[in-house]
């Protein structure tokens, strides 16, 4: 959603090259960068934040924390 219809090609153009890039390091890289192309032209003021909070004991593992969404599939609790 672009409810104020904000464009810019530079930062189109490194969303596209993080889609392309298999290496995490260079994708991150390339993710940091447009977000400072977002920071810098601001056409988007966060007020909100949505955070969770996670607590877990150290015997359970295999737990996979990603984007907010908590993966069971691969939990095992060890003695």
């Amino acid at each position: 959603m672009n409810l104020v219809n904000w464009k810019s090609q530079k930062y189109i153009d490194l969303l596209e090259a993080s889609n392309d890039e298999a290496d995490l390091k260079k994708r991150k890289a390339i993710l940091i960068a447009a977000e400072k192309v977002l920071m810098n032209e601001m056409p988007i003021i966060p007020i909100y934040y949505n955070t969770v909070e996670i607590s877990k004991k150290p015997q359970l593992t295999g737990v996979v924390f990603s984007k907010g969404d908590v993966d069971f599939r691969f939990a095992r609790f060890s003695p």
